[in-house]
């Protein structure tokens, strides 16, 4: 499969193919994720260059996802690849 990099068109992000043994897995990673990360900005270009600069951390993110999920697509959280991150900030006091 490894389908080339694309931008989604439904959410903020790039889809991308990968294989686990014989299955054939495609995977989107957010763009949040790739610009908490790999601190790139908005822009979408920006979100294919840091896919191809971090493909290998990117796959392995979604290799380890797709253990434990066994689908035939799995999203790429900025947990997956900052997994020491806040899940979300906590309101002020």
């Amino acid at each position: 499969m490894n389908q080339r990099p694309t931008l989604c068109q439904y959410v903020q992000g790039v889809l991308f193919g990968f294989r686990s043994g014989a299955h054939e897995i495609q995977g989107l990673v957010l763009a949040e994720a790739l610009q908490s990360a790999f601190n790139v900005d908005a822009r979408p270009q920006s979100w294919l260059l840091a896919f191809a600069e971090n493909e290998q951390a990117i796959v392995a993110a979604a290799l380890e996802r797709y253990s434990w999920q066994s689908a035939d697509f799995v999203v790429v959280r900025k947990s997956d690849l900052c997994p020491h991150a806040p899940m979300q900030e906590s309101p002020p006091a």
